[in-house]
């Protein structure tokens, strides 16, 4: 009896301390917001699975690149039901569909810029999709692309290139061996984003590079820290 008694009092007396935190939370003035400075994010519990944009495939990699990579399409950044619906990020509005729903052509927005100043084209995503496919990588976006004329191929390291994806200027072609209706929806994970034509095929992951969104990755040290800075081309 005198135990649940005890229980039952410490239980009162952390109510009355929730009750009164919170009433001088409420009762203390906002702070004003600031413009501009650093947030520092502990991570103790665990570091992100990868940072490279063709093997990155956690949750939190991703909420990271969705601040770092420039997409053909995307989700913008508000509430639902606008939030859900995908719109033109790097491609000038959202693709033309052919009649059999096997190519998508995509015009890029010319001025686009990476990190490093490097211009972006239809061949930054051209690359990314290359990257991706390559044996040697084993990305985990392999299964999203696959019906890419001539990603077979690349899959089984038997080519370097494939003729479905196709970079001229500005236009990205991109040819499927059957229609797909999810690909959208597709092209918009990290996994093929902008990137680098000098961004080097490396199984074990590139842990910072040049990127095209507002943010790219400075530096990271696994398991340890990760450095985000602003791309002043964005």
């Amino acid at each position: 009896m005198r135990s649940r008694f005890s229980a039952s009092l410490a239980l009162a007396a952390l109510g009355i301390f929730l009750l009164v935190a919170a009433s001088l939370a409420n009762a203390a003035p906002s702070a004003p917001s600031k413009k501009g400075g650093t947030m520092r994010l502990n991570m103790s519990a665990t570091d992100v699975d990868f940072s490279d944009p063709s093997l990155a495939y956690g949750v939190i990699s991703w909420q990271i690149e969705y601040s770092t990579a420039l997409k053909l399409v995307n989700y913008p950044d508000k509430p639902a039901p606008v939030g859900s619906r995908l719109q033109p990020e790097a491609a000038v509005g959202m693709p033309v569909v052919s009649n059999n729903g096997k190519q998508y052509t995509f015009k890029i927005r010319s001025g686009l810029r990476l990190s490093n100043g490097e211009r972006v084209t239809a061949k930054n995503f051209q690359r990314a999709i290359f990257r991706a496919l390559t044996k040697s990588m084993q990305s985990p976006a392999v299964p999203f692309i696959q019906d890419i004329v001539g990603a077979d191929k690349m899959i089984a390291g038997t080519a370097k290139t494939a003729p479905g994806v196709v970079a001229r200027g500005n236009t990205l072609i991109i040819k499927l061996t059957q229609p797909d209706g999810g690909l959208l929806s597709k092209l918009a994970m990290p996994f093929f984003q902008a990137i680098s034509l000098k961004m080097p095929n490396d199984p074990k992951g590139v842990n910072a590079y040049p990127s095209g969104g507002p943010y790219y990755i400075a530096s990271r040290t696994v398991n340890r820290s990760m450095v985000l800075k602003r791309n002043r081309f964005y």
